[in-house]
C-alpha cells in the first residue's frame, strides 16, 4: 500500500512541477471529503495541489422540481440527458 502512495505523490509533485502552478481538484460528494480525511491523504499531497469541498453528491442536493423537470425532458425524442449514475435511480414525484 505505501509503495502505491509513494507513486501517486510522485505522479502529484510531477503535475503540479510540469504545469508551474497550482491544481485544484474539487471533491463532489461529502463522502469523498470524509474519506480523504479519515486516512489522512490530505497531508500526503504536494503543497500546490488543493483539495475543495464541492457542492455536494447530486443525488443529496438536486432539488425534487429539477428531477421531475428531467425526467420530461427524458420522455422527448431529441432530447439526451447526461448525469452521474447515482442520479438514474432517484424517482421524481410519479415515481
Amino acid at each position: 500500500m505505501l509503495e502505491k502512495i509513494h507513486k501517486a505523490q510522485k505522479l502529484m509533485d510531477a503535475a503540479c512541477e510540469r504545469l508551474g502552478r497550482q491544481i485544484n481538484i474539487m471533491e463532489v460528494c461529502g463522502t469523498h471529503t470524509v474519506s480523504i480525511f479519515r486516512n489522512g491523504i490530505r497531508s500526503t499531497l504536494p503543497e500546490r495541489l488543493k483539495l475543495l469541498s464541492g457542492p455536494g453528491c447530486p443525488v443529496c442536493v438536486t432539488d425534487q422540481g429539477y428531477i421531475d423537470i428531467v425526467l420530461q425532458l427524458a420522455e422527448r425524442d431529441d432530447t439526451l440527458i447526461a448525469t452521474y449514475g447515482d442520479m438514474i435511480g432517484v424517482p421524481g414525484k410519479g415515481g
